[in-house]
């Protein structure tokens, strides 16, 4: 390899790794694409040595394994969609995220072959291939109205799936001169790609000055709701979140500063003007779980006994500003804790105060300030692309592809 010059050597690889790069596109343009539009779809071919068949069969194919070939898991985009065991082991969803993909791969590859000369017949068949989908991409799954291009059911109606994922954008990286056109770029991410409501990936990279960031250190507060008892409970820390992992997730309700996870009892407030909460377990059985500044004691019918939750060791479970203050003041919404008698409920959001107003609580102390909860049109995310457009319903879950996760 010592003799071959930097450009000799490129012209090798290149040579080495065709042909089984262009296998490779082969399968997927034989064994991935849906009937009867011909467009992407995943699947899962059955394997005998599948070992428990828990994603689908007993021989390892079906919707849940045809999830796993995609990398998303359980990206919500594949919900409910119906697994096709007659012809080729697919999904009946026409993906644009794996159509683009495929695109893509055509035009690399045609532009290897080009570059080593030679091997017209590949970049002819690329061509063909590139062609037929990009075409049917085009006249099946670009949704003007809704300005992108969207999955779709294989059904004769070609039932859209109203859910939108990052990989939705991907059908534009085959580009103007050959793909999507300008106007498509431009109208989808204007529509969803920076558009605060939907993934809120900030234009030019750079984030709003008249809305910043929130701290490094900021979480998103997830308010929970025991399935059997009822009771609420509001984590921050991420061990919190996963000790009620199954428990029933209700919303954010809001984003604040958190100590480093593990952090000592002595850990200093991240800024100036905030305020250190703690978590309480109240009730007689200690079940009921709160929210309250340090040495707080509830008033008579609050929920009283009252400790915190380690005691001498205790550390915040989270920080709020003591005041809206900053250049999103006005943006700042109220951490408030309510009761009704035998439960606390923390609530920051418009719906859990509304909820918790309707479910008979009152409210009984302020906690502080926080910032805007992730779901909401204006609150600035660290996360510059969340898995799941911000106002899909699944965004809450917060579990592998689900929230903000990417």
């Amino acid at each position: 390899m010592a003799r071959w010059g930097l450009t000799d050597r490129t012209r090798w690889v290149v040579e080495l790794l065709l042909p089984d790069l262009l296998n490779w596109n082969t399968w997927w343009f034989a064994r991935r694409r849906e009937s009867p539009g011909g467009l992407l779809s995943w699947g899962s071919d059955p394997y005998p040595y599948a070992p428990d068949g828990q994603h689908g069969s007993a021989s390892g194919d079906g919707g849940g394994a045809a999830n796993l070939e995609s990398g998303l898991d359980n990206g919500p985009v594949m919900d409910g969609v119906p697994f096709n065991r007659s012809g080729l082991y697919l999904q009946d969803e026409y993906d644009a995220g794996l159509t683009g993909l495929f695109l893509m791969d055509c035009q690399a590859q045609m532009a290897l072959a080009t570059m080593l000369g030679g091997r017209d017949d590949a970049v002819a068949t690329l061509q063909a291939r590139f062609d037929e989908v990009n075409g049917a991409m085009q006249a099946l799954l670009w949704n003007e109205s809704a300005s992108y291009f969207q999955n779709k059911r294989s059904d004769a109606a070609l039932t859209p799936v109203e859910r939108m994922a990052p990989t939705h954008f991907y059908p534009l990286l085959a580009g103007p001169a050959a793909g999507p056109t300008a106007a498509q770029a431009r109208a989808t991410v204007a529509a969803h790609l920076t558009n605060p409501a939907r993934f809120a990936v900030w234009k030019g990279g750079t984030p709003p000055t008249d809305h910043p960031p929130p701290p490094a250190d900021a979480r998103p507060l997830v308010q929970w709701r025991n399935k059997t008892s009822g009771r609420h409970h509001l984590c921050c820390p991420l061990a919190c979140n996963f000790r009620l992992r199954r428990e029933a997730k209700v919303r954010y309700e809001g984003m604040a500063s958190s100590p480093t996870e593990g952090s000592s009892p002595t850990v200093a407030p991240p800024a100036a003007g905030t305020v250190a909460i703690f978590e309480y377990a109240c009730g007689a059985d200690g079940a009921d779980s709160a929210l309250a500044p340090a040495r707080w004691a509830p008033a008579a019918g609050s929920g009283a006994p009252c400790s915190l939750v380690g005691g001498a060791h205790a550390t915040p479970a989270l920080y709020t500003y003591a005041s809206r203050t900053g250049p999103a003041a006005a943006d700042l919404v109220e951490l408030e804790l309510w009761h009704n008698g035998s439960d606390h409920y923390a609530v920051g959001s418009a719906a859990g105060k509304a909820d918790a107003a309707a479910a008979g609580y009152a409210r009984v102390a302020s906690l502080g300030f926080m910032w805007p909860a992730p779901g909401t049109a204006n609150a600035t995310s660290l996360y510059g692309l969340p898995a799941i457009s911000k106002d899909d319903a699944s965004y809450i879950e917060q579990n592998y592809w689900r929230g903000r996760i990417w």
